[in-house]
């Protein structure tokens, strides 16, 4: 018993130069299909391996990624904004990538996007466990329809039956290139965006490796964007200036 509870400690934390990372698949930054499995992996990793240290990658849906962290069998979220709930139970890194929050709509919609009021009387697909603008999630003049994934809220769109769609600009734009023509042209983005969230890895704070990963990637994050590794990926998938945060 006592070499089987010592095994589990060492594969929850192993004493090695293995990083162990979960998240949910959210093309194209993390992308089980992709090469490098998408841009943050890709990112994630060169700053880690820059640093002598290898990853491992696991795809897991949102909710059971970030509980995987918390209870140790994975050392860090790849993917991850932050909120005041969640900094109570995770530590964040350096941010690495902005993401542009979008509303979507069916294309015959007139609605823009003029503040939280014009929002009132909508139903809006959200995608269950992920945090956005904590004003927007606070607001109570709307009706939240929860989904696991970006295509049930398009589906529901088309079919009037949410008013409504929030996703990342990019991510939305990579899932509909994917889809067949007459779904791609149902649908639109409001102009005006709901918010710009800093992308961060995240590690649990009950993790005794936590703060260590947390330096090395923010060490191995500088170091890649010095030497030109980070311009050179995120060219690869046209990023824009606005996408990209301050160099710390």
């Amino acid at each position: 018993m006592i070499l089987v509870m010592r095994f589990a400690c060492l594969s929850a934390y192993p004493e090695s130069n293995l990083i162990t990372l979960a998240a949910d698949p959210w093309p194209p930054f993390a992308d089980p299909d992709a090469e490098g499995e998408g841009l943050a992996i890709r990112i994630v990793r060169a700053a880690f391996e820059s640093r002598g240290y290898e990853v491992e990658m696991k795809f897991l849906p949102w909710a059971r990624a970030m509980q995987s962290v918390q209870e140790g069998l994975f050392d860090i979220i790849p993917t991850i904004w932050k909120s005041r709930e969640r900094e109570e139970k995770y530590d964040f890194s350096d941010p690495f990538l902005i993401n542009t929050i979008v509303i979507i709509k069916r294309a015959a919609d007139q609605f823009e996007y003029t503040g939280l009021n014009s929002l009132s009387g909508k139903k809006i697909g959200l995608i269950r466990g992920y945090s956005y603008d904590e004003e927007f999630l606070a607001a109570a003049n709307y009706q939240k329809v929860t989904v696991s994934y970006l295509i049930q809220s398009l589906f529901l769109l088309t079919s009037y039956r949410i008013d409504l769609a929030v996703e990342d600009l990019i991510v939305a734009r990579m899932l509909l290139n994917r889809q067949e023509e007459s779904l791609r042209n149902s649908i639109t983005f409001v102009d005006n965006p709901l918010s710009q969230k800093p992308l961060h890895i995240a590690v649990s704070k009950s993790s005794p490796r936590g703060r260590e990963i947390l330096d090395i990637f923010n060490t191995g994050l500088r170091e890649i964007r010095n030497n030109g590794t980070y311009d050179a990926l995120i060219r690869e998938y046209h990023i824009t200036p606005e996408s990209i945060p301050p160099l710390k």
